[in-house]
């Protein structure tokens, strides 16, 4: 009996440490009027002011996910078996997998860069800082389409593009940061082509995105190189870019 009493007494101790455990540790997004609703608030006020006429005359997607599956799709409608497909920001391999699965319904191949190391430098308006995203090396377990090339882009990417010579159909830019998405970005240029698709990740809609993939985005396109065929009504939009002429 004692021993049941003394069981009880630690359960109870347990479930009242792992509450508190969990209060304090999420209760600063509960409070209201919260530092982070203000800030939020404010950078959904922003990212709707500069893209208000490209939401409306888009697909919206709730999810990062409907979103991936909507960008490939777009590009199976219409490719060449010359095309390229490629992912800039692999991690765990979660989306190139995705995308690996339907381009194998078409024979095809995806080609994947990544340091795997994490970010060189802390990313401005988030929490994630240098490091962040590392596998200390790690590569993923990937689909038999798909070709991870490790190492930072700017020492893989050229050279890779510069052996294959072809024209990149899709390009999904998952690296967060300014500096490394703009080097893809400069890197990919002259061999994109008109109905070339570009899925960028983080692309609005947090705090500082204006200083990210947006601007890097931005320096290197104008207006009428591209359309926005859909939008991402999350924190971090994505967005899906088609290149609608040649601009090399």
């Amino acid at each position: 009996m004692i021993k049941s009493i003394l069981e009880k007494i630690m359960f109870n101790r347990f479930i009242v440490s792992l509450y508190n455990y969990y209060k304090n540790t999420f209760s600063i997004d509960l409070q209201k009027n919260h530092l982070l609703d203000k800030v939020y608030s404010e950078v959904a006020n922003e990212t709707y002011n500069i893209f208000q006429k490209e939401i409306k005359n888009s697909v919206g997607f709730l999810t990062k996910l409907s979103q991936r599956e909507h960008a490939i799709k777009e590009c199976l409608s219409e490719f060449s078996s010359d095309d390229l497909f490629l992912e800039c920001g692999v991690f765990q391999g979660n989306s190139i997998n995705l995308f690996a699965k339907h381009l194998s319904t078409k024979n095809l191949h995806i080609y994947g860069f990544d340091s795997f190391k994490g970010f060189i430098e802390d990313w401005h308006g988030s929490h994630l800082q240098k490091g962040s995203f590392s596998t200390s090396g790690k590569k993923p377990k990937v689909l038999n389409n798909v070709t991870i090339i490790e190492g930072y882009i700017e020492e893989t990417l050229e050279n890779f593009l510069n052996e294959k010579k072809l024209k990149i159909k899709f390009l999904h830019l998952d690296m967060d940061l300014f500096s490394a998405t703009e080097k893809a970005l400069i890197i990919s240029k002259k061999y994109l082509k008109k109905g070339s698709i570009i899925l960028m990740d983080d692309f609005a809609n947090y705090p500082g995105f204006n200083n990210g993939p947006y601007l890097a985005f931005n320096q290197n396109f104008s207006k009428d190189d591209y359309e926005i065929l859909s939008f991402g009504l999350y924190r971090s939009s994505s967005v899906l870019i088609k290149i609608i002429k040649d601009i090399n």
